[in-house]
């Protein structure tokens, strides 16, 4: 699989006996947010997780949602641009699946996801580092490093992340006081939580339930 990114120049030498051939597809890629009831697109150029050359294994299913997506484009039928673009994002994601499962460190990230498990059913208790390195016997320095190749996040940030995810809904129930929410899920002290709340979601539980339950 070649990845080709934008303004970058290009070659390629293709042998005349066993020419070369392949499906391709064009597209834009941007990272969108969502703030203050507004739609943000990050000027920056970014790039998806792929390397950009990249040797898939055991491909049938790529190659499959591959070339439906081509046969779509081509076919122009009606919603052809909606299904492609449906198609599109399933096919991005049947190659990360691909390379996951045939990487390496696939039994590591067996282990990552073992570790986001726990952390879901445990999401009102307090989680120590060596007890999820325990869990899946793996040091805790290994483990941090990991954790963090795999999800972007530290542990700590990953765990508080779905902490926060938990308490909004929780929130917007309307039927538990932030104190309440906090002590839910595991926070001692509910200043403690506010910030770890603001610091991830850019505004403070009070204003979230202000902005969400009574539309302020």
């Amino acid at each position: 699989m070649l990845y080709l990114c934008p303004n970058i120049p290009y070659s390629i030498e293709i042998d005349s006996v066993e020419p070369i051939c392949f499906f391709s597809v064009h597209f834009s890629y941007a990272t969108v947010g969502f703030d203050n009831d507004k739609w943000d697109i990050s000027e920056e150029v970014d790039t998806l997780p792929f390397d950009f050359v990249q040797n898939l294994k055991d491909y049938y299913v790529v190659n499959n949602v591959f070339k439906k997506l081509v046969d779509n484009w081509m076919s122009k039928l009606p919603n052809y641009e909606f299904i492609a673009k449906t198609l599109f994002q399933e096919l991005v994601f049947e190659i990360f699946q691909n390379i996951k499962n045939n990487n390496n460190n696939y039994s590591a990230s067996l282990k990552v996801d073992k570790v986001i498990e726990y952390m879901s059913q445990n999401i009102d208790n307090k989680i120590t580092l060596t007890e999820l390195s325990e869990l899946v016997c793996l040091s805790p320095a290994y483990l941090s490093r990991v954790f963090k190749e795999t999800t972007g996040y530290s542990v700590i940030e990953f765990f508080n992340k779905i902490k926060v995810d938990k308490a909004k809904g929780l929130i917007i129930d309307g039927d538990k006081k932030i104190k309440e929410v906090a002590k839910t899920l595991g926070f001692t002290d509910e200043f403690y939580f506010s910030r770890i709340f603001k610091k991830i979601e850019g505004i403070s539980p009070l204003e979230f339930y202000h902005k969400n339950v009574h539309g302020e």
